[in-house]
């Protein structure tokens, strides 16, 4: 909306929808391995239950594959000014905010189905065996237990509210029934920190990433928006 000869007001949304799935492999404890093969080579009716499943009876077999999803974040609404100079010229600088999600990239993870049916069987006997698996921690010198894997969040966290400016040339309204409008400029959404929903998982993250990548983050507290668009005139 136009106000004025010299300023324009726009409002809207920004999406960019998209999303990465991998397995990465994770080197378990080997005291928590070492207790499973006990548990199947002391109780037979153990290894029976699992080979009923069909679900592997050794260590050496059992699925390490975290599945994982990445996806962006970038979902905001905008509200911008827009500001002419000349009023006869095209060309604008823009002010206003961003706002929307406080996570520039979400990585989820679960464990196999096959680990997850694994455990599930051997939590059946722990009467049996005296051992609680869900309650083991499986990284070593870290409290991360099967279920934290299982519904783990890690983020690429960010401010919610981010300031914006460009410069461009186009009108938001043009003078004509159609026009062209581009547009370069930045958002400024801080310096993104890696968190989890889980604070052992955020330690682990933060001591195997080193000051490297903090350092890195650091500078990355600007995301550059380049756009193309096309506008038209509803009112005469």
């Amino acid at each position: 909306m136009g106000i004025g000869n010299n300023f324009a007001v726009r409002g809207g949304f920004t999406t960019l929808p998209l999303s990465y799935s991998d397995k990465f492999w994770v080197n378990l404890d080997q005291e928590w391995l070492n207790k499973m093969d006990a548990s199947i080579a002391d109780f037979p009716q153990i290894a029976q239950a699992l080979a009923n499943r069909g679900l592997p009876t050794s260590s050496l077999y059992l699925d390490r594959n975290i599945d994982f999803t990445g996806k962006l974040g970038l979902l905001n609404g905008k509200l911008l000014l827009d500001y002419y100079p000349w009023q006869k010229y095209a060309f604008h600088l823009t002010g206003g905010f961003y706002f929307g999600r406080n996570y520039l990239v979400r990585a989820t993870a679960k464990l196999p189905n096959e680990t997850r049916e694994v455990i599930e069987v051997l939590q059946g006997f722990k009467d049996v065996t005296g051992i609680d698996f869900d309650k083991m921690q499986v990284f070593e010198d870290y409290e991360i237990y099967p279920r934290n894997i299982d519904n783990l969040t890690v983020d690429l966290k960010i401010n919610g509210v981010k300031p914006y400016l460009g410069l461009g040339f186009g009108r938001a309204v043009p003078k004509n029934r159609v026009g062209v409008a581009f547009e370069l400029g930045a958002m400024f959404h801080g310096s993104p920190k890696l968190t989890s929903n889980n604070s052992a998982v955020e330690r682990l993250i933060r001591d195997e990433a080193g000051d490297d990548l903090t350092k890195t983050l650091e500078k990355l507290s600007v995301y550059p928006v380049l756009s193309l668009r096309l506008t038209g005139r509803i009112l005469p």
